[in-house]
Order: structure tokens, then C-alpha cells, then sequence
């Protein structure tokens, strides 16, 4: 055997060793992961789900799938079916009135069926109050926040010609909407105008990725995209300052102070800028316009023991991130301040946190694993709505 021969024969040994210890290496890592509770944490794997180039994603229309109570995090499975327009819940019918309810994922129904979801469950407590002409569409949508709900109701609802849009808000849409500005692009005005997925890992992987089959590949998607974002936020929030100055603020520092959120300034004047960009989309079309809060999880039990993430670049982001005005803490003295903005603004204000608060068992109206409503809380928030809505029902001249 020759020298060179003995040596490349070396050399694949050495590679041979370090792809084996590098194999041990990752099946101990993932055996970590599982153990360590991490894809018990992880969102849950939505089906009927697209991206989308400016909306960042939206449900397939006409679609059928369901959602397993493993990745809900609930108790049981919950069937998917979308409309021939792109949304859950029924189409227009006709010669009914149009409401429609706008939000995220508890709008929607978060794992629950069709009929429990927050809309269904409106429409039938307005007709048995008499209101038996109107019909409730369901505007939600898993993640969304204020900064999409624009170019979503002139896609999805524009043409449907409704008489009231309600706003559902909640604690999440504060945090995601500075989410959703630090992915967006920007126009020469730095406006914000659409909010591409921007994920770092090719498009055919990404069905592996989400099966959940492995923790680690799970992992290094979840770091790649972190490490991405943590990138792109320090690159866009000059823009995502500019925009946020560039008109009289909206909401009154005092509120601010006043509720111990001086912190919150920038995302609680974001997410007022998009609701008064929403409302004048309703008005393009004669609709009366509404905001509906209430409390989420969250704000009341404690989800502390739930697994928690595992993420290195969050751990190493902490640790070096200097700019926190975009991140903010809510708390429900938020309340306060968007009831104060609505009054400002003459937007009729709804706010159903006293009445899930009073309940002696409100802990029960939530899952145990998740922060979401289940099918108990949309009834009780819905049948304290529908009554607080008539009155704008009655305000409509068609």
C-alpha cells in the first residue's frame, strides 16, 4: 500500500468517526428535546393553511381537514372546513344582513368545531334576542393582528357589504403586531404594505418540518428563523420608528402612565393606527365599526407550568438586545387605555373582561394546556355581546 494510499484511507476513517460522533451527537440532542418537554410546546400544526405574499398566510378555500387534539393541545379533535371564500363558518346567505367578526385564532376557533366558534355562537344569541335577519361571518384568523386586518377585510369581506364590523381584541395582537411591522415591507413613505412569510429553510422541507417526526430538525428551523428575525428586526425598526411617528400620536401618554404601560407606547400606537385604518375600510362601505376586548388566558390563570420552549438564540438575544420599545408587557390595564382611544375616536367600545372575571369557576372557561377559550368561554362572552350589539343593529339604514 502506498503512502497516499495509507492516508486517504486515514482521512476516511477520521471523516467515517466524525459523522458517526456527529450522528450519536444529534440522536442524543433529539432524545433531549423530547424529554425536555420541547415539541410539547410547540404551536400547533394548523391545517387548511397557505402563505401568503401579503397577508403571510391565510386559510385554503374549500377546504376539509382536521386538527389533532395532540398538536391543539385540547381534549378533542377539531374538524376543519373552509368556505368557497377563504374563511371558516358559512358564506353570505341571501337576503341576509352581513356582521363580521374580525381577529385571530379565538376569533376563529381555536380548536373548536364550526358551529362552538366565537361567530356561530353571536349569530345564534342575536336571533334569540330577536335579530333573526343578520348573520355573523367569521373573521378570524390563527395569528393575525391588527396590522393585516385592512388588506384582509378588502380581500375577504369588502364585497360581502357589511353593516358592522366588530373588532376583536385581545392581549396578543400587541406584541404580534410589532411582529408582523418587523417582517413587513415598506413603501417609499415607510408604510407598511404587506407581510411575506419569511422563512429560512426551502419550502419543500417545510411539510417535514412540521410533522413533528423530529424534534431536532423542528429545533434548528425554530433557531434559524429566531437568529433571522432577530436580524431583521435590527435592520427595519428605524422604519417601524419612522411610521410610528409620522402622525399625531393616537394615544394619550397619560393613559399610558396612568394603567403603568409607558413602556407599551409604540405598540399600543401601532395597533391604534390599524384600527383607525379599519374602520375607514368599514365606512368605504357604510358599516358601523366596533371594538369587542376581552381577557385571554393568560390574564386569568397561570399557564407556568405548561413546557416551556428551549431556544439558545432567545437566551443569547436577552442577553444582548439593547432596543425594547417594540416589546412590550400587557397587562389588563390595557383595557383602560383603548377604551380611553375609542372614546376619543367615537368607536362604540365592548369590554367582556368583568363579566368572565366575575365567574367563580373562569378558570374552567379556558384549556387546561392552552390559553384559548374553550366552548364554555365563547358562550359566555358571545351571550353578553349579542344584547351590547342591538343597539347598533337598530342604527342601520338598509
Amino acid at each position: 500500500m502506498t503512502r497516499g494510499s495509507r492516508i486517504l484511507g486515514l482521512f476516511g476513517r477520521l471523516v467515517g468517526v466524525v459523522l458517526a460522533s456527529m450522528l450519536v451527537l444529534a440522536l442524543c440532542f433529539e432524545v433531549y428535546l423530547r424529554r425536555a418537554g420541547f415539541m410539547d410546546a410547540q404551536p400547533a400544526n394548523y391545517p387548511c393553511v397557505a402563505g401568503d405574499p401579503v397577508l403571510n398566510h391565510i386559510f385554503r378555500a374549500g377546504c376539509e381537514d382536521i386538527a389533532p387534539a395532540a398538536a391543539l393541545k385540547t381534549a378533542h379533535d377539531a374538524h376543519y372546513r373552509t368556505n368557497s371564500r377563504g374563511y371558516r363558518g358559512h358564506a353570505p346567505e341571501a337576503g341576509k344582513r352581513v356582521i363580521v367578526t374580525i381577529g385571530d385564532s379565538y376569533t376563529e376557533g381555536f380548536g373548536l368545531e364550526e358551529e362552538q366558534a366565537f361567530p356561530a355562537v353571536l349569530e345564534r344569541a342575536l336571533r334569540a334576542r330577536g335579530a333573526t335577519g343578520w348573520q355573523v361571518l367569521n373573521g378570524g384568523t390563527l395569528g393575525f393582528s391588527p396590522a393585516l386586518y385592512p388588506a384582509y377585510f378588502d380581500r375577504f369581506f369588502l364585497l360581502e357589504h357589511p353593516e358592522l364590523v366588530v373588532l376583536n381584541l385581545d392581549f396578543s395582537d400587541f406584541n404580534d403586531d410589532a411582529y408582523f411591522l418587523q417582517i413587513a415591507d415598506y413603501d417609499s413613505q415607510n408604510r407598511p404594505v404587506a407581510f411575506p412569510g419569511r422563512e429560512a429553510l426551502p419550502d419543500w422541507l417545510m411539510p417535514y418540518v412540521y410533522s413533528n417526526r423530529s424534534a431536532l430538525l423542528r429545533f434548528l428551523h425554530q433557531e434559524i428563523n429566531q437568529w433571522s428575525m432577530n436580524s431583521r428586526r435590527e435592520r427595519v425598526q428605524w422604519q417601524m420608528d419612522q411610521w410610528i411617528h409620522a402622525d399625531t400620536p393616537l394615544i394619550d401618554p397619560a393613559d399610558l402612565k396612568a394603567a403603568s404601560l409607558d413602556g407599551c407606547a409604540k405598540p399600543v400606537e401601532a395597533i391604534a393606527k390599524h384600527i383607525l385604518i379599519l374602520k375607514d375600510h368599514a365606512g368605504a362601505v357604510g358599516a358601523h365599526f366596533a371594538i369587542h376586548m376581552y381577557p385571554p388566558g393568560g390574564a386569568v390563570k397561570s399557564y407556568a407550568n405548561l413546557p416551556q420552549g428551549i431556544s439558545f438564540v432567545r437566551v443569547w438575544d436577552a442577553k444582548h438586545r439593547t432596543d425594547y420599545s417594540w416589546a412590550c408587557g400587557i397587562t389588563p390595564k390595557i383595557v383602560d387605555v383603548m377604551h380611553a382611544f375609542a372614546q376619543r375616536q367615537g368607536i362604540p367600545f365592548f369590554d367582556s373582561f368583568p363579566i368572565v372575571m366575575a365567574q367563580p369557576d373562569k378558570e374552567t372557561l379556558y384549556y387546561d394546556r392552552d390559553a384559548h377559550w374553550n366552548e364554555r368561554g365563547v358562550k359566555l362572552v358571545a351571550e353578553n355581546l349579542a344584547p351590547q350589539l342591538l343597539p347598533l343593529l337598530k342604527k342601520s339604514n338598509r
